[in-house]
């Protein structure tokens, strides 16, 4: 308990001119030294001492409490820290913006403590607005010096380095932006401050009896946040289940010219075409100060979960999510399974009181360890009965327990669970929740000493679960196939993909966007959560199915990624063909902000700016998803990591595990098995088909292989073969003749076009396909029926490549026409050929 005598200079909210006593017991203090600030979460013992009425809303709202207490009302606590040096209160969560004095040289963390390429995220200086006016002066300031800036909500659940504004540049924090939404009844819309988490949005609503239609399900995201990174639960009714789509106004604060004061307010309405660029930017335009949402009259949400075999779920994926406005499925894979989640509008007359707690409850500092510990000894020894065991008890326990959905907000006594909307569609509570003793002087910036400390699951100080969370889109007409070849692969390691399954395969929907940088179509997510090491660079187990998913769905299925979440490399070249429009957005992004103030290295990666990418390549970037691996250095060879294709999808190039020498154990196998297998360096190579014997019986090697990506690449490779006199052989993915045609010799160079298989070209006016040397006739077949195209031969076997079956007369069988052998097909070719010049040898 702390007793202040209130000594004041001014200030309103908290009649400062009076004198009197106040007694506190605070369940938090969390204190900014570098603003003079401290905000409480509290429960008041006296009220009369305050101008704001004694509701329990008000009592139990931290932000409120904060934002009235007039600095100078502060000190005597800030002089109280000092003296004592004791912490009076642990930040739950921790603050994902931490300063040295005076608000400069800051560092910037997302909810793990861990961006994805695990690099420091950093900024020159932090202010905290608390108002649009100071807001605007914040902006002013860096823009007059040229500074880079960035937007961070209260508490952040990126992944992706959106807010790293680096060393020279300012990030702002929505923090204390974030005073009561104010709703109008008669307009059904709801206007909130940047920084307003989602549970005040939904209940200020719900008091006038009004509903906002969807949400993520966590509900502690900020209101800016969730726009700019285009946040989502499931549905295809209406506008869908995209937070952004319910925007209807957007005040944003954007660089201007000295002559303007170097920052102004635009003002947006639905008349604008600009808020199709604002009201989803990644941040990129410039800093929200106000968003207006549309609402609707409250109704009940109504939950029913049923475990089903997924024998044939592919083909009833499509009508089941359009049969229920939010539904949603947990695919569990590896069991065969499929937890269903028919959850549907009713009348708010519906009898009901149902609560959804299904997640982000609070835990102990013990509890998210042991479960650290639990995860963690799985994969030390790649007990896959262990993982699946447990995955799959959980999974069981999802139905037994009503997976958190409550009936009467206490117990869970059968399905359905109806309830109002806003106590059904979102769920969280651990960034609330403040052990309630006095004992509060466990933290350290750090660490929280007290196992005992109720915290959030992910909290950066404690030693938990590190994860990769991909979420990737598929156009909801390509998911049946998508799902197709996920089974094709789990076939391959049945029990491998229970790494996926501590909630399943999360399914959920989105509708065709508006915004010009949301889904062109209706799509359907497939998001993972599963293991990541503590340590960088370090190889995980399965993680070369893991990431043969993640490119198939991407390469072939012509997927998507959640722009916040994990994806690395897998963002290259996204936006430019997965969105709405990116050409409309970057001219409005030029207006807006032509400098690119509000824009870093990844964000100009991620949209193309300036030739800019997102891929990095250096040593073992595969294992962090910072390349798509091209040579084994990419991945960890000294441990038996090598880079591979893909088991079932030909295009994927990602490693894999081979011969773990301490254990003697085969963990993982390239399936079929590469053609060219060399010592270190690429170097001491030897050659097999498909059999493993030529047709002599003797050893085929070369001195040398290289896989190129690219003609260039190629060109450079048979360049130095030829300078140095070598003997050249070009073998394919998977070598299928039992000639010596690829036996280039102990001195020779020997060429692998596994990597040189990029998507076919097809030219629907012509009627041509071009492809790479490396692309394989199932891809090439398929390329162009997407386009109602036939080729009109084959080998019986669909993996043969483009150049192998021209280069040794493949066919089928028939005579009509051109008849059935792939060459005769060839209208156009691009060959690479050992050429004397006077400059050398090309």
């Amino acid at each position: 308990m702390i007793s202040i005598k209130k000594q004041c200079a001014g200030g309103d909210a908290f009649n400062c001119g009076q004198s009197s006593h106040l007694t506190w017991k605070p369940d938090k203090i969390g204190i900014d030294f570098n603003s003079t600030r401290i905000s409480f979460s509290t429960k008041r013992e006296k009220s009369t001492d305050f101008n704001i009425p004694p509701t329990p809303e008000r009592t139990e709202s931290r932000r409120i409490m904060s934002k009235q207490l007039h600095a100078t009302c502060i000190l005597f606590l800030l002089r109280l820290v000092f003296f004592t040096g004791k912490t009076l209160g642990c930040a739950i969560p921790p603050p994902p913006v931490v300063c040295n004095g005076g608000g400069g040289s800051c560092s910037i963390f997302n909810n793990q403590g861990v961006w994805e390429d695990r690099s420091p995220c950093t900024a020159a200086k932090a202010v905290f607005p608390t108002t649009e006016q100071q807001l605007v002066a914040a902006v002013a300031e860096a823009v007059k010096k040229n500074q880079k800036i960035n937007v961070i909500g209260p508490w952040a659940h990126s992944t992706t380095r959106l807010a790293c504004v680096g060393d020279g540049g300012l990030i702002i924090s929505t923090r204390d932006f974030a005073s009561t939404p104010l709703v109008n009844a008669a307009a059904k819309t709801i206007t909130v401050d940047p920084g307003v988490i989602l549970r005040d949005l939904l209940d200020e609503a719900a008091k006038k009896g009004l509903a906002f239609p969807t949400s993520t399900s966590w509900d502690g995201v900020s209101a800016a946040g969730s726009v700019s990174t285009g946040a989502h639960g499931s549905g295809l009714v209406g506008k869908g289940s995209a937070i952004n789509e319910y925007v209807v106004g957007l005040r944003i604060v954007v660089p201007a010219p000295a002559s303007q004061g170097y920052a102004k307010v635009i003002q947006l309405t639905e008349a604008d075409e600009d808020l199709k660029a604002a009201r989803f930017s990644l941040g990129t335009l410039g800093a929200i100060s106000q968003i207006t949402f549309a609402l609707q009259p409250m109704f009940k949400r109504s939950v029913s979960l049923s475990l089903e075999n997924d024998s044939g779920l592919e083909d009833r994926l499509e009508g089941f999510l359009r049969s229920y406005e939010f539904a949603n499925i947990y695919w569990y894979v590896s069991h065969g399974k499929a937890l269903m989640g028919k959850i549907d509008r009713v009348s708010a007359s519906v009898p009901g009181d149902g609560v959804n707690k299904a997640s982000y409850q609070p835990t102990t500092v013990l509890g998210a360890e042991k479960s650290a510990t639990k995860y963690n000894a799985f994969e030390d020894k790649n007990d896959a009965d262990g993982l699946c065991d447990d995955s799959g008890t959980s999974m069981n326990n999802r139905i037994a327990k009503g997976s958190g959905f409550l009936n009467d907000g206490i117990n869970f006594t059968g399905f359905p669970v109806v309830g109002f909307n806003h106590r059904m569609q979102a769920t969280g509570g651990c960034q609330d929740y403040h052990q309630k003793r006095e004992n509060q002087t466990s933290c350290t910036p750090t660490k929280i000493t007290d196992k005992n400390q109720s915290i959030c699951s992910w909290d950066r100080r404690v030693d938990s679960r590190i994860k990769f969370d991909l979420e990737i889109r598929i156009p909801l007409s390509r998911a049946r196939d998508a799902m197709l070849d996920i089974k094709k692969i789990k076939a391959l390691n049945p029990k491998a993909l229970c790494a996926l399954e501590g909630s399943g395969i999360v399914m959920r929907t989105m509708k065709k966007s508006e915004a010009y940088l949301g889904p062109a179509e209706d799509v359907v997510t497939f998001e993972t959560n599963y293991y990541r090491s503590p340590k960088a660079f370090t190889p995980t187990w399965n993680m070369d199915v893991f990431q043969e998913i993640e490119q198939m769905l991407i390469n072939k299925h012509n997927g998507s990624l959640h722009w916040a979440k994990s994806g690395g490399h897998l963002f290259q070249g996204l936006a430019s063909h997965k969105t709405v429009n990116l050409r409309k957005f970057l001219l409005v992004k030029k207006r807006f902000d032509p400098n690119g103030l509000f824009s870093n290295d990844w964000t100009d990666g991620l949209l193309g700016i300036g030739g800019k990418g997102v891929e990095v390549f250096k040593k073992g970037c595969a294992l962090e998803k910072l390349c798509k691996c091209k040579e084994d250095i990419h991945c960890a060879p000294e441990k038996g990591y090598r880079c591979r294709r893909g088991r079932t999808h030909a295009t994927c190039i990602l490693f894999l595990l081979h011969l773990v020498f301490f254990t003697g154990k085969i963990h993982g196998c390239a399936i079929p098995p590469p053609t060219v297998d060399c010592n270190g360096g690429g170097g001491s190579c030897s050659i097999f088909n498909n059999q493993g014997v030529w047709e002599d019986r003797s050893p085929c090697t070369a001195a040398k292989a290289v896989f190129p990506t690219t003609e260039q690449q190629l060109v450079a490779a048979v360049a130095e073969a030829v300078k140095k006199n070598q003997k050249i052989n070009v073998i394919g993915p998977w070598a299928h003749s039992t000639t010596r045609l690829a036996c280039v010799g102990d001195g020779g160079l020997i060429i692998s076009t596994r990597d040189f298989a990029s998507t076919p070209l097809v030219n629907a006016a012509a009627k041509t396909i071009t492809v790479d040397p490396g692309v394989i006739l199932r891809d090439l077949l398929d390329e162009a029926a997407k386009n109602g195209l036939a080729f009109p031969t084959s080998t019986s076997w669909d993996g043969v490549s483009a150049a192998g079956s021209v280069s040794t007369g493949a066919h089928g069988s028939g005579l009509v026409g051109k008849g059935s052998a792939i060459n005769e097909y060839v209208v156009g070719l691009r060959i690479v050929v050992p050429r004397a010049c006077f400059s050398g040898l090309r």
